[in-house]
């Protein structure tokens, strides 16, 4: 089952934002970190369980619960919706 990811709005420009700082001083690692935020999550989407459950035990209101892990040292984090 694929799921959709879905980014909070102001999470939504920090991708954007991590490239074009990343741009300034070299156009690939930009592009290779651009990769793999995107590669890794289409891959969230699609196999959630290969991340391990949250370390850091975030909760929410509902107790949905999260999955964090970190990409090239930007930590990406998912709820899991019932």
């Amino acid at each position: 089952m694929v799921r959709t990811i879905r980014w909070p709005l102001p999470v939504q420009k920090q991708p954007a934002n991590i490239y074009k700082y990343i741009l300034k001083y070299s156009l690939q690692n930009a592009e290779k970190v651009k990769g793999e935020i995107l590669l890794s999550t289409k891959r969230l989407a699609e196999l959630p369980e290969i991340h391990p459950p949250d370390k850091y035990k975030i909760t929410t209101k509902d107790n949905s619960g999260h999955m964090n892990y970190i990409i090239i040292e930007y930590l990406i984090m998912s709820q899991k919706r019932k």
